[in-house]
């Protein structure tokens, strides 16, 4: 998956997390980890992308729909 399809993904998880769409944004969140972890392993990832994987996690953890989503589409897409 390319770059430009990988920011796509982030957002529409985004916007579905802000929607309040959890069980739909949490399937593509799934996808997009998945993706993210297969470029980091070919190395045609940057490694800058790694610094909000604990950011991204703790959102998680706290059930912080809109900080992660705020990671995803500003932070994530920025490092893409």
């Amino acid at each position: 998956m390319n770059n430009e399809k990988i920011i796509t993904l982030a957002r529409e998880t985004a916007t579905l997390f802000r929607l309040g769409h959890e069980a739909e944004a949490s399937v593509l969140m799934r996808k997009l980890i998945d993706t993210l972890q297969l470029r980091l392993q070919e190395q045609t990832l940057p490694n800058q992308v790694l610094t909000i994987f604990p950011q991204m996690l703790s959102s998680q953890e706290r059930r912080d729909w809109l900080g992660l989503a705020d990671t995803l589409e500003y932070e994530l897409t920025l490092l893409m």
